[in-house]
């Protein structure tokens, strides 16, 4: 079988040091047990993102043949990390700018896209519901817990501009994978912007232009191959008047050690379903631990969907009358970040790496990289 990583337009933790690799190519110890790579914003980008660049973005077709993914393997062993999501009482905005054409990126990706119907399941065996947000109005896309998910725009040097999904996960802090943010043979990307809750090239709070960005040194010089131990990122962001992303619409909490035998909403912007113009979800269950400290859910998502949230008790709870206790309650926690898929329409999976001391070590430092980010 042949695998993809869930990019368009496109091991374990380590127990060392941590070397820090800015864009000057500068090395520091780290604040934490595991090793993670970082990158410095130090030209800016809040310019380079045009209508007409945003509708362009187009889907890496990069396939990494591998061996079958669904193994047996264990999961993560130690007590779970939980960081609390969070949402304001912010207001809905009343219009909403619009970026680009919706047209032109359904135009764009006419050659690009296979056509994908939502099933129950595919050869895998792996069950899953795949639709739109339900109701599918943009009020939906613009109330917490969906507004915190968004669309990524990066450039990858010398290949042109590319889309990915994110999620906000503090104040200024959103996670993504790490093949969104880097090549995995050593090579950043650049010109990354960030769009909360995008319909049809609409940003209802525009577009965040970046600061900071961070991954795994399992993804960074990992060989780009998937499944990656640690296909996982995070970018820090700046703040529009005075005001920081997360604390003007929320974010989600995240939760390590939790992804395997675990039941989550699958959220991003794939190109195959809406031309990763709309929010779509998933729900599925764990099908399987699979190679490389990642685990296995039914999905129909491709490419665009990379980086978006795999999020367990998603959405805003009920008022419990009786009999609705139960473990593992925190609600709107992240538990893995969209990876891979085959490249096949069939059968219908994707996989994420299991967030661990990896994921940890990325928070530490990406929270002290500067004051207020968490």
């Amino acid at each position: 079988m042949r695998l993809f990583k869930l990019a368009i337009g496109i091991g374990a933790a380590a127990a060392a040091a941590m070397w820090v690799t800015t864009s000057s190519v500068s090395a520091q110890l780290g604040r934490s047990g595991a090793a993670v790579e970082v990158l410095q914003n130090r030209a800016g980008a809040a310019g380079y993102w045009t209508a007409e660049r945003m509708a362009a973005a187009q889907p890496v077709a990069e396939k990494i043949p591998v061996a079958s993914p669904l193994l047996n393997l264990p999961d993560a062993s130690g007590a779970p990390v939980t960081h609390d999501a969070w949402a304001p009482a912010g207001k809905v905005p009343t219009a909403a700018a619009q970026l680009y054409d919706p047209a032109e990126a359904r135009s764009q990706l006419q050659l690009l896209r296979d056509t994908v119907s939502p099933q129950l399941y595919g050869t895998s065996g792996a069950r899953f519901s795949s639709s739109r947000l339900v109701p599918a109005t943009t009020t939906t896309d613009q109330a917490y817990p969906h507004r915190v998910i968004g669309k990524l725009f990066f450039t990858i040097p010398g290949a042109g501009n590319y889309v990915c999904s994110a999620s906000i996960i503090s104040y200024r802090l959103i996670a993504t994978a790490g093949h969104c943010v880097a090549s995995g043979t050593g090579t950043w990307y650049s010109n990354f912007a960030f769009v909360p809750a995008l319909r049809d090239g609409a940003g209802p709070w525009g577009s965040y232009n970046w600061a900071y960005a961070i991954t795994t040194p399992a993804w960074f010089s990992g060989g780009g191959g998937v499944p990656n131990a640690g296909d996982y990122a995070m970018i820090e962001l700046g703040d529009k008047n005075n005001t920081t992303i997360g604390g003007l619409l929320g974010w989600l909490g995240w939760r390590t050690l939790s992804l395997s035998g675990n039941h989550a909403h699958l959220m991003g912007y794939p190109c195959n379903l809406d031309s990763c113009n709309q929010m779509h979800q998933v729900t599925a269950q764990a099908h399987g631990n699979a190679a490389n400290n990642t685990v296995t859910y039914g999905s129909n998502m491709r490419g665009g969907s990379s980086g978006g949230p795999w999020i367990m008790n998603f959405g805003l709870q009920s008022t419990c009358d009786e009999g609705c206790g139960g473990s593992d309650t925190g609600t709107n926690r992240i538990i893995g970040i969209t990876s891979y898929g085959p490249v096949a329409t069939d059968p219908l999976y994707q996989g994420a790496s299991i967030l661990d001391a990896q994921w940890t070590s990325m928070w530490t430092t990406a929270c002290g990289h500067r004051v207020g980010n968490c």
